[in-house]
């Protein structure tokens, strides 16, 4: 014997239809697949004198001014990817001005080399900005495209900090990137 609901609009349906009606997948669910998380700076390196950068500031691993530095963080694709993931790198800077840097991903499947798959931006100015209160600035996104369910994830940002097209004047932090990536649900 069938059971009726009366749905919001005030429609009676049987619990058939309504069964049907909710394993259906609207298309603002599919519209709506987009998922963010932070990776967080796990080490920075001065490479101009090799040594470690601190990284026990408020905003991430502090790189110095007039320096060739770097800073790397890990994760691993998740399970519900799809499409589409890219890498955006945030940074806190001491003053306004171009930062001069790149983005490098390397990823790969266990077993497989730590550079199986790469992506690379170029060194670039990028104007961000300083003030207060301190403003984040998401910069040089980064498109990963061949990443699948399960790689690990490595990605490294060098400052070129002593380059004529770095005019900062002082450090930047950079606290880690936004991933961002269409999911399967």
């Amino acid at each position: 014997m069938p059971v009726y609901v009366v749905n919001a609009n005030g429609e009676i349906k049987t619990d058939e239809q309504v069964l049907l009606a909710a394993e259906s997948i609207t298309a603002t669910e599919i519209a709506n697949r987009t998922r963010k998380f932070f990776v967080p700076c796990g080490t920075g390196a001065d490479t101009t004198t090799p040594a470690d950068l601190p990284s026990n500031n408020d905003y991430g691993v502090r790189t110095p001014d007039a320096k060739a530095s770097l800073a790397r963080g890990f994760f691993i694709v998740p399970s519900n990817f799809v499409s589409g993931m890219t890498v955006t790198l945030v940074a806190v800077p001491q003053n306004t001005g171009d930062v001069y840097v790149r983005s490098i991903v390397t990823y790969g499947a266990c077993g497989e080399s730590v550079t199986a798959n790469s992506d690379q931006e170029a060194f670039a100015a990028i104007a961000i900005s300083a003030g207060l209160p301190l403003p984040w600035n998401c910069i040089q996104e980064n498109a990963m495209s061949t990443a699948a369910v399960g790689d690990l994830v490595k990605i490294q940002f060098d400052r070129a900090a002593a380059d004529v097209l770095d005019t900062i004047g002082g450090y930047v932090d950079f606290p880690g990137w936004i991933v961002e990536y269409i999911a399967d649900s």
